[in-house]
């Protein structure tokens, strides 16, 4: 597995885009339960990802258009669980990237997410091939609180990739605008 990474910041563009090492991951017939690991302050931060298998590419080529293939949207795909003081610790370091107030509670249980995977495939789905994160790796959207009776506010996206060979998860951040309501989403109501 790889070193755990250090925390810093924004990066050069504004962003803040957040490293993970896979510390462990286990597996099942349809998902990957994996621990993850990082570093900020010289203290250790965790959380938890549960990953479903068998993701297909969500991008097709339609008459020379690239378009999102509907179908291939994955309700729940990823969820982050809480491992104890170092996802608590991690929503601090978050809130603290993101220039908002340091929620007053840790991390929530769980957060789940939508999951779309940005790889290109064919549009016929028995001819796609799942996406595989142990030899390559996966690029996602990961999205929430976006159905219809979710208030327009709480609604968030970002990216997450995941590559299980070089033992990494990272959690890019998609647009600023979008902090409060993901801070919001993954942090503990006092």
């Amino acid at each position: 597995m790889a070193d755990e990474p250090t925390w810093t910041g924004e990066d050069e563009d504004g962003f803040v885009d957040l490293t993970f090492a896979i510390r462990s991951v286990s597996r099942t017939d349809d998902a990957y339960e994996m621990r993850l690991g990082a570093q900020f302050e010289d203290r250790s931060l965790g959380v938890g990802l549960h990953l479903v298998r068998g993701i297909l590419p969500g991008l097709v080529v339609v008459d020379g258009e690239m378009q999102a293939l509907g179908s291939r949207f994955y309700r729940g795909g990823a969820r982050l669980f809480s491992t104890g003081a170092e996802s608590d610790r991690m929503v601090q370091a978050i809130a603290h990237f993101y220039g908002l107030p340091r929620p007053p509670a840790g991390m929530v249980e769980s957060e789940s997410f939508n999951l779309f995977a940005l790889h290109q495939g064919p549009l016929d789905d028995l001819e796609a091939r799942p996406i595989d994160p142990e030899s390559e790796r996966l690029h996602a959207k990961i999205f929430a609180k976006d159905r219809p009776d979710d208030p327009a506010e709480d609604y968030y996206e970002s990216h997450l990739n995941v590559d299980l060979d070089e033992g990494l998860v990272f959690w890019n951040e998609k647009d600023p605008d979008y902090r409060k309501s993901l801070l919001r989403a993954i942090a503990a109501q006092a």
